[in-house]
């Protein structure tokens, strides 16, 4: 609630969400687009650069994010948490940046891929199915985490143009992630891993 709150007071945040996603998509990968993911290999390491963002160098987040809430006080002001506490965070508050900026990196990295696989003859197609399904599943998941601490928030996907896009109603952005987590339930394999998405998770 509290970081939905921020970030509706101030609508620059969304501005930065935008940065966050086509910087990543200019720097990241313009220079290679044309000849990336032209192997097995190369996708099932850009379905490995989706999962990272789970574990990015904060890997305390879950940690913290439960200090955010009325469960848990610290007392050490080094992790930009006390402002949760106290009432005196805003949307430029350390981690409500790193949690909106980080999940659109995720989100980004998914359409990426997704995009990149539509017809890509050059994977075996048993592998292309079963990546745009991990990748749907992470972002409807990525999503769902953006929603819950956002409430609305810019909805795009490997067909969306490279502009500024507005604020989505939230049952819009949970359609995605429905149907994301449907073609997810019916198209991956993985039954036993726990590290990678599965057909009970997506279920």
């Amino acid at each position: 609630e509290c970081f939905a709150k921020v970030t509706a007071a101030d609508p620059k945040n969304m501005d930065l969400c935008i940065d966050v996603y086509f910087e990543m998509l200019s720097a990241g990968y313009k220079e290679h687009a044309d000849t990336y993911l032209q192997s097995n290999e190369e996708v099932r390491s850009m379905v490995m650069a989706i999962y990272s963002c789970f574990y990015d160098y904060r890997r305390l987040y879950p940690y913290i994010t439960d200090i955010m809430t009325d469960n848990f006080y610290c007392s050490y002001p080094s992790l930009g948490v006390n402002e949760f506490a106290t009432g005196t965070q805003n949307a430029l508050s350390e981690h409500v940046l790193h949690k909106w900026s980080n999940d659109f990196l995720a989100i980004a990295r998914a359409n990426f891929l997704i995009k990149k696989l539509k017809g890509n003859e050059a994977i075996e197609e048993k592998v292309r199915t079963e990546a745009e399904a991990e990748a749907r599943f992470l972002r409807g998941l990525f999503y769902l985490d953006l929603v819950t601490f956002y409430g609305r928030v810019p909805l795009i996907n490997e067909d969306s143009p490279m502009e500024d896009m507005p604020r989505e109603e939230i049952s819009k952005v949970l359609g995605q992630c429905k149907a994301d987590a449907e073609f997810a339930a019916a198209n991956l394999t993985n039954q036993t891993d726990p590290q990678k998405a599965s057909v009970g998770a997506a279920l």
